[in-house]
């Protein structure tokens, strides 16, 4: 009995170690043929020659990098902050501000302008300055800035042709109830120039007061209207 179960166990033993063989040689296969797939696809250096072409023998070089021998520290500052009108009197600014908005450099007419227009004495140089300033911002696309130059304008010299700009300026900045009074106006002015659309004139009063839902009135001369608005 005992003999029987001794053998038993043997048997199992051996088995077991079979067993664990017939794993390490399915392994070893396994790895092999693994290893072949690979090589077939990725070259295998045969020589240490071939090993050492793989190692890069030279470090990148780091991009060329030119120095100025000469460098320039010059510094461009706003013109805004020289305060221009410190050395130049309004006939200088008024000139170099004709200029520069001639050539389209609407910025420089506000820089040169804005500082000191208002400690001007001449109402003809801030007239002629307030017009610059409007027609500056009506051209950069700000309206509503324009407005309170050309009511200055206005002010100063109360012409038919500043009434207009002013009236264009309400009107593009979405104020159209003060630009349909101001176009009434004009459309009341006696002996209205010539040089004035009438027609457009007529045609924005009709078109606004369609938008307001007021009625459209009826055009009657008077006499030129006198107004007083604040600088």
């Amino acid at each position: 009995m005992e003999r029987q179960k001794e053998s038993n166990f043997i048997y199992l033993l051996d088995g077991f170690f079979a067993g664990v063989l017939l794993s390490i040689v399915l392994a070893i296969i396994f790895l092999a043929i693994r290893y072949k797939s690979l090589s077939s696809v990725i070259p295998q250096p045969t020589r240490v020659a071939d090993i050492l072409l793989l190692i890069p023998t030279d470090p990148p070089s780091p991009p060329e990098t030119h120095f100025d021998e000469t460098p320039s520290y010059s510094v461009k500052i706003p013109l805004s902050t020289v305060t221009p009108s410190a050395n130049l009197g309004p006939a200088e600014l008024l000139d170099s501000a004709e200029t520069a908005l001639g050539n389209g450099d609407l910025e420089t007419v506000i820089d040169l302008l804005s500082p000191t227009i208002e400690d001007w004495t001449s109402p003809d140089d801030k007239a002629q300055g307030y017009e610059m300033l409007g027609t500056a911002e009506i051209y950069m696309g700000h309206a509503q800035i324009a407005v309170v130059f050309f009511e200055k304008l206005y002010f100063y010299k109360p012409t038919p042709d500043n009434l207009l700009s002013l009236a264009t300026a309400y009107d593009l900045g979405g104020d159209l109830d003060k630009a349909l009074k101001h176009y009434q106006e004009l459309a009341a002015w006696v002996d209205l120039p010539s040089s004035i659309d009438h027609d457009f004139i007529n045609t924005r009063i009709e078109d606004i007061s369609i938008a307001l839902g007021t009625r459209v009135p009826t055009r009657t001369p008077t006499r030129t209207p006198t107004r007083t608005p604040t600088p």
